[in-house]
């Protein structure tokens, strides 16, 4: 088995994931083995009670659902690497649309660069199923992971780098991954991905660190095409906050649990209690004052980034900071 498709999905917007997996159907095959893996992680009601979820288990080939009962993103990619067969997995949550051609690109892709072990789309189109308001596109396209390069890039440098792949599309090679699981049951990594209601990620950079720590390079083309589709629930400023401060939260702590030199050597140091407190309580009446979208998420995003400094550096936070957390309802 060449490719093994996994899906995870808790609690799908059925349009969406039935988008996702007509996509998957359509993906051009030819000459490659690929299975197709369905984990549901807790989904009320259950993926095999939904009649689109059957239609597609029942026609197409090498395809079946997995229950993940422990919640949680990180779990759920762990349930379906321990039923993949293929040599190597592709991950796609329920909200991603693959282009066809993306199978036979990859397998191209890995023809050419044998050394890079992790490959994510260069071509990431947004799309509002049901619209967004006005101000808030041009900020959500790239919170969402929203992309368009021109080059095929890749690297194998220990700290994260502009061309390394988030999760939207990531596909690894399995040889890498089996390692990552035996990690996350250990105790060794702590990153659990979205959880329920949190927004707190970094499974998708300890991933590609990996990779890059078992001396592989990671990388993204524009030969790689995905389309994020996001609906109204998501599309608006409250939870494009949470997402901003939840997607940099673990950034720091998610390298620094797989590359030792990291707080050291790469880390930048975390400011001083009272510079971080001032800053946030300076920045946020400036947000009261004028309440504009772009000063929230870089608000959100700053605290964040430091946040996840001052984890890693076993500093405790200003109370100060705390509040205005509290107070945007990032957590």
């Amino acid at each position: 088995m060449d490719y093994s498709i996994i899906i995870c999905s808790f609690n799908p917007d059925d349009r969406l994931l039935l988008r996702c997996l007509e996509a998957v159907r359509l993906l051009d095959k030819r000459g490659i083995g690929v299975e197709t893996i369905v984990v549901d992680n807790n989904s009320v009601p259950p993926l095999a009670e939904r009649p689109y979820v059957r239609h597609f288990l029942n026609n197409s080939p090498d395809t079946r659902l997995v229950p993940a009962k422990e919640q949680g993103l990180v779990n759920a990619r762990i349930a379906g690497i321990g039923a993949a067969q293929g040599q190597w997995a592709l991950f796609l949550d329920d909200d991603n649309e693959v282009e066809p051609t993306y199978l036979q690109e990859l397998r191209e892709l890995r023809r050419r660069h044998p050394s890079v072990g992790a490959w994510g789309p260069g071509h990431v189109e947004v799309e509002f199923t049901d619209g967004i308001a006005n101000g808030l596109e041009g900020l959500a396209y790239h919170i969402f992971q929203g992309k368009e390069i021109r080059f095929t890039e890749f690297a194998s440098i220990r700290n994260w780098q502009p061309c390394y792949p988030f999760g939207t599309g990531l596909a690894m090679c399995m040889d890498i991954l089996k390692p990552y699981v035996s990690w996350v049951k250990g105790g060794e990594l702590s990153a659990t991905g979205r959880k329920g209601a949190t927004l707190a990620s970094g499974e998708d950079i300890q991933m590609v660190m990996l990779c890059v720590r078992e001396g592989f390079a990671a990388g993204q083309s524009p030969r790689l095409g995905v389309a994020h589709l996001i609906p109204a629930k998501r599309a608006n400023l409250q939870y494009m906050g949470r997402l901003a401060f939840g997607s940099n939260l673990d950034f720091h702590a998610a390298i620094a649990e797989l590359i030792p030199e990291y707080r050291e050597e790469w880390a930048p140091q975390p400011q001083t209690a009272f510079k971080f407190g001032f800053k946030v309580i300076k920045r946020y009446g400036s947000w009261l004052w004028n309440a504009t979208p772009a000063k929230k998420i870089k608000l959100a995003t700053y605290i964040g980034s430091m946040t996840s400094l001052y984890g890693i550096h076993r500093k405790q936070l200003p109370k100060c900071v705390n509040f205005v957390i509290d107070r945007l309802k990032l957590r």
